[in-house]
């Protein structure tokens, strides 16, 4: 039996295939440039680059121009979307590697995707951490112009980033008070392994004296460290939280200083 294979000779064939390899070659360029920031999800629009460029190999052979033009859009869309979804990771990851991680770290399981902020912001679907953190927490509150409306109450913070605040603060500082427990039975062997809790989130960041002090070396009736040492007791000993154990966290921080947490309302937690 015979193939005929003559439309490989055909010149529309020959256009469509060149400029398809070419279309190919530049869109795995840009897709795999910044793969270091790879989040999940992203091969996703590398499926839908594929498609556009199917219809665009097909539409060019057969000189369909609505359908060129379709295949286009298609291409140019899911490589633009994928290179924000890219640059949403790179800024998170940069931040964390230049020292100002993502405020509300402490708080969330993991950061959201790029897609799941997008559905947080415009379909109200989740909880708003990302506009959170740069609206209420990494506002240094020093004069009341400070102030953000949004972070002032308890409500209000419920009703812009639907974020249940005190109970978050809540799990927050039982555990600090788990963590404190452990370092004070000496559960944890050296500092790294405290580190590797507090990343794993199965511990909390809490007030320590620095690594190269040891508390057998501070007199008791010293007030060397001091607040550090009065607040790592109140954890241990779990004793209500005031202004000055809350300042060692930094949400606790920012909503005292926005007022949406008073004194009375510590004591909740």
């Amino acid at each position: 039996m015979k193939v005929n294979l003559g439309f490989v000779k055909d010149r529309n064939f020959i256009i469509a295939s060149v400029t398809t390899l070419l279309f190919l070659m530049i869109g795995l360029v840009l897709f795999f440039s910044d793969f270091q920031y790879y989040e999940k999800g992203q091969f996703t629009y590398l499926i839908i680059f594929m498609m556009g460029l199917l219809v665009f190999f097909f539409s060019a052979f057969r000189m369909m121009i609505p359908l060129i033009l379709l295949g286009v859009l298609i291409m140019c869309s899911a490589l633009f979307v994928s290179s924000l979804k890219y640059d949403w990771r790179k800024d998170y990851i940069e931040n964390s590697r230049s020292g100002l991680p993502f405020a509300a770290e402490a708080y969330v399981d993991k950061y959201p995707t790029f897609e799941q902020q997008l559905k947080i912001e415009h379909m109200d679907q989740g909880s708003d951490w990302v506009n959170f953190a740069k609206d209420c927490i990494d506002v240094n509150v020093v004069e009341k112009e400070d102030i953000n409306p949004r972070c002032s109450s308890l409500n209000a913070i419920s009703t812009n980033y639907r974020i249940d605040a005190l109970s978050v603060l809540k799990e927050q500082f039982k555990k600090m008070r788990d963590t404190a427990k452990m370092v004070e039975e000496n559960k944890f062997k050296n500092r790294a392994r405290y580190i590797t809790c507090v990343n794993s989130k199965q511990c909390a960041v809490i007030p320590m004296l620095p690594g190269n002090i040891k508390s057998e070396d501070i007199d008791p009736r010293s007030y060397q460290y001091i607040d550090i040492r009065r607040a790592f007791w109140q954890l241990v000993d779990e004793l209500p939280v005031d202004p000055a154990l809350c300042s060692f966290d930094k949400m606790c921080k920012a909503l005292l200083a926005h007022g949406a947490l008073t004194e009375e309302t510590l004591k909740q937690l």
